[in-house]
């Protein structure tokens, strides 16, 4: 017989405070992490250990600069990333999943901006407010909302145990040519 136990997120000024004092951060990186890691000590330790900071930083402005010819050199950084003989096959899922995810906060960021629906302070990535507002500008909800969409099919797809190259450049594509039309 088993139990479910359910805990609770913490408080991110536990999350803060256990970051500020086990790891030297800049500030930045400390608010980034603190957020993505939904209340979860380990989540943000291991975000931490991949550098994903740094990591969003290039995405983000390589999302905002996305070009379909790109799909290629995008998905070969991001892959790059994962590229390491001792990883295991879920732990290399792992990572593209946290990548998806990256990805989908940036998208859903947009989303909230375009709609006014919360303030800046809900934002993943309200640092990138200025690059935020100048995308949101470009696209339509309409278009924001299909491009979640396909993140959706990428997550979908990668349980399925497709193939993670095809899967990140067919979503690269797919998203630059959504958000040009």
């Amino acid at each position: 017989r088993c139990q479910i136990i359910k805990f609770l997120n913490l408080p991110k000024d536990t999350i803060k405070t256990f970051l500020r004092t086990s790891y030297n951060i800049d500030e930045d990186a400390l608010e980034w992490y603190t957020h993505v890691s939904n209340g979860s000590i380990g989540e943000a330790v291991k975000l931490m250990n991949a550098n994903m900071f740094n990591k969003n930083e290039t995405l983000i402005n390589n999302l905002f600069n996305l070009k379909a010819r790109d799909n290629f050199k995008i998905s070969k950084e991001i892959q790059d990333g994962i590229a390491n003989e001792e990883n295991s096959f879920e732990e290399k899922r792992s990572y593209l999943k946290t990548i998806l995810n990256l990805i989908l906060n940036y998208y859903r960021d947009l989303l909230l901006y375009k709609t006014e629906a919360v303030e800046k302070s809900y934002y993943f990535n309200s640092k990138h407010e200025d690059l935020i507002k100048a995308q949101s500008n470009l696209i339509s909800i309409e278009t924001i909302i299909k491009i979640i969409d396909h993140i959706f099919v990428a997550f979908d797809n990668l349980e399925s145990n497709a193939n993670t190259n095809l899967l990140l450049e067919n979503l690269l594509t797919r998203l630059a040519v959504t958000s040009r039309r």
